[in-house]
């Protein structure tokens, strides 16, 4: 390599740097004023700003949010450290892997990290070497045993399991070369399975950044497996995902489409998935009849699904009938234009088994939103708090969230009593709110 040709990676930094400058000054923003508002130091803005070293992914997502430049500077940045990645990554095949590997490590630190997880791995040398045909059977199970903990495990306990399973299950696939094509396959598709586990978990959590780079890990090793159900069950999920974290419709619908593409008319869970996304959103612009369209769709593929889903009611691969009757309570209680089934409402309810505390929360605050709506404040509130109160801390997901947030916007802003101000003063403690907001009197 010519050594006074520029250096691809300190390139690419200077331009995220200049432009990170440009944006600032455009704004009329000092480093101090940057300080003040993101809490990061002005000298470390200014080795940013100058290329002298990489921004952390955490800054610089507060510093898009200050610019207001929605997305754009985490965009440039990422691909900043892609650049610098493949170049260490290309410098030979024995170094590239270790340093991919360490690539991967420093993220899955950053994720233990972001949900307050002790972030101890143990070295790379010390990882588990389950690899061959005869091993894959060994992972499958641990697959398994981690899809039956989703549901009920501390969130943050299993995102370290899941941590240390993808790390492990990356260390193997440097080794693939020796396999055949259909071991490959398998591994791959063993570490589709767990890195969509962890971008779930983080994402429930509340880590959508940190969940979107592992759900584009879990897509790409999917297509690479080959298992094109697989693959739509990734995409459908990250949509549904998506959805409770108030991203872009068109971008949700877009990944459900491809989700039905993928699946290729096939009745798998993936294609109930995409349907469940198409009628939750129809549901809530106001299409009611697109939206029962695609709920009619749904319950037609759910009785085309092999006994081995529909009866999987504890890991988070089945998709039981209580899961359908979710995605009809959801449109029901999120639809403007949507008819009312107090009788199916109940039966949801009741399908869903105890141990799935998350499941049965969301469905008790559907139906306190519900009785907000129709003018029953007290006995709304009431329902979830009581909903909100069963839950520990590590179970509030943003799914559940969702919901909660959802029944405290339906309160009107004007409350007529005592007891309605009194119970939507103890719902905002409940939910950890700050008082004043929209609710008083």
């Amino acid at each position: 390599m010519n050594s006074d040709a520029p250096d691809p990676a300190s390139t690419a930094r200077l331009r995220l740097g200049a432009e990170m400058r440009r944006i600032r000054e455009l704004k009329g923003l000092s480093r101090p004023a940057v300080h003040a508002q993101t809490g990061d130091d002005a000298s470390n803005l200014a080795k940013w700003e100058s290329g002298a070293r990489n921004i952390p992914a955490d800054a610089m997502v507060r510093i898009d949010e200050c610019y207001e430049t929605n997305g754009l500077l985490v965009a440039l940045r990422d691909m900043a450290i892609s650049i610098d990645h493949a170049l260490r990554v290309s410098d030979d095949s024995d170094r590239g892997h270790d340093k991919d590997m360490d690539y991967v490590r420093r993220q899955i630190l950053a994720s233990l990290a972001v949900v307050g997880t002790s972030a101890v791995l143990p070295p790379l040398d010390a990882l588990r070497h389950l690899m061959g045909p005869d091993r894959v059977q060994d992972w499958d199970e641990i697959v398994w045993e981690r899809a039956l903990a989703f549901h009920t495990q501390p969130l943050p306990e299993l995102i370290k399991e899941l941590a240390q399973d993808v790390l492990d299950v990356q260390q193997n696939l440097r080794r693939l070369d020796s396999t055949t094509s259909t071991t490959a396959a398998r591994w791959h598709r063993i570490n589709a399975q767990l890195l969509c586990l962890l971008a779930r978990a983080l994402g429930s959590a509340g880590h959508p950044r940190h969940s979107r780079g592992w759900w584009s890990k879990a897509r790409e090793a999917a297509e690479l497996s080959g298992d094109v159900q697989l693959h739509a069950f990734i995409l459908s999920k990250a949509a549904i995902q998506g959805l409770y974290e108030h991203r872009p419709v068109q971008v949700l619908v877009s990944n459900a489409e491809e989700a039905l593409l993928v699946a290729q008319g096939v009745p798998c869970v993936g294609t109930a998935l995409a349907l469940a996304v198409q009628a939750q959103i129809r549901a809530m612009q106001g299409n009611a009849k697109g939206a029962l369209t695609a709920l009619k769709e749904q319950a037609r593929i759910f009785t085309l699904l092999p006994s081995s889903v529909t009866d999987d009611h504890d890991s988070a691969f089945g998709w039981p009938e209580e899961r359908l009757m979710h995605t009809r309570s959801f449109a029901t209680i999120y639809g403007s234009n949507m008819p009312r089934d107090d009788e199916a409402q109940r039966a949801a309810l009741a399908s869903y088994p105890e141990t799935n505390a998350r499941g049965r929360a969301q469905l008790r605050l559907h139906e306190a939103l519900h009785q907000v709506r129709i003018g029953d404040v007290v006995a709304g509130l009431d329902l979830a708090r009581e909903a909100i109160s069963s839950l520990p801390a590590h179970d509030r997901t943003i799914f559940v969230r969702f919901d909660a947030e959802a029944v405290l916007t339906a309160v009107p802003e004007t409350l007529q009593s005592h007891r309605q101000r009194a119970a939507a003063v103890e719902y905002q403690r409940t939910l950890a709110l700050p008082p004043g907001t929209g609710l008083d009197a």
